[in-house]
């Protein structure tokens, strides 16, 4: 991988940040599978209630409602990281 000598902050913070960078996809891309997983598990299911006490409606709305609070989270962050950069 080519490095940056001219990085006021030194190479090694190039390679931090491309290694963040590679990081944040692979997560990105489990959560996605996962994502998919869970709504092709109840996908084509009917309205009628099963057995379980596990409501699968509930399962995917609680995924949803955390991960729109890490969304949530990610963006106030950037706000936050903006507003001192300036």
């Amino acid at each position: 991988m080519p490095v940056n000598d001219d990085n006021p902050k030194g190479p090694e913070t190039v390679t931090a940040i491309t290694t963040l960078d590679a990081e944040r996809d692979d997560l990105l891309a489990a959560l996605a599978t996962a994502r998919s997983a869970l709504t092709n598990t109840v996908r084509g299911l009917g309205e009628r209630p099963t057995a379980s006490a596990l409501c699968l409606g509930g399962l995917i709305k609680h995924v949803a409602s955390i991960e729109e609070g890490w969304l949530r989270a990610d963006i106030l962050r950037e706000m936050r990281d903006g507003q001192k950069s300036t």
